[in-house]
């Protein structure tokens, strides 16, 4: 595989990467919002102050990434926010306080400064000289397909089988 066709299979990754960290964390987690106080027991409150706690930890993890970028390798700053996501939504699902879910939050917006578009925008400025802004488009387009994609299917889930 040549280097320009390698830099599309990086974009592809860094789609699917926003796609879990970005959007199924992130911006779909609004289909999550009605069940964490249904079946989660939160109230209102407490839900919306998970959120705070994700979006501070997605804060502090996209302070740090631009430095654990410059001391380790971007691949490995990733697979830590790749697997960061997927830990919180394990967390997510054995979470039965509110504490349980605010650290779950916490692992997630983790995992969004880790494997979010700081590192997305390094790797396909790695690998594009040509055609830059056409490849975070389409990663960033992954962002919203998820909440497209995945929110109903999200919701189908939980309503049958539990959150």
């Amino acid at each position: 595989m040549d280097k320009k066709q390698y830099g599309w299979a990086i974009c592809m990754a860094c789609a699917l990467l926003l796609f879990c960290t970005a959007g199924l964390a992130q911006t779909g987690f609004s289909a999550y919002q009605p069940y964490l106080t249904r079946i989660g027991g939160l109230t209102n409150t407490q839900a919306s102050t998970v959120v705070l706690f994700r979006n501070l930890f997605g804060l502090a993890g996209m302070l740090a990434v631009t430095p654990l970028i410059r001391r380790f390798e971007v691949r490995r700053i990733v697979t830590c926010g790749i697997l960061l996501c997927g830990v919180s939504f394990l967390a997510y699902g054995f979470s039965r306080s509110f504490f349980g879910y605010c650290g779950a939050a916490a692992l997630s917006g983790c995992a969004l400064g880790l494997g979010g578009m700081i590192p997305a925008s390094v790797l396909i400025s790695r690998w594009f000289n040509e055609h830059r802004g056409l490849a975070l488009g389409i990663c960033m387009a992954a962002t919203g397909l998820s909440v497209i994609v995945a929110s109903p299917i999200i919701t189908l889930l939980v309503s049958r089988v539990s959150l």
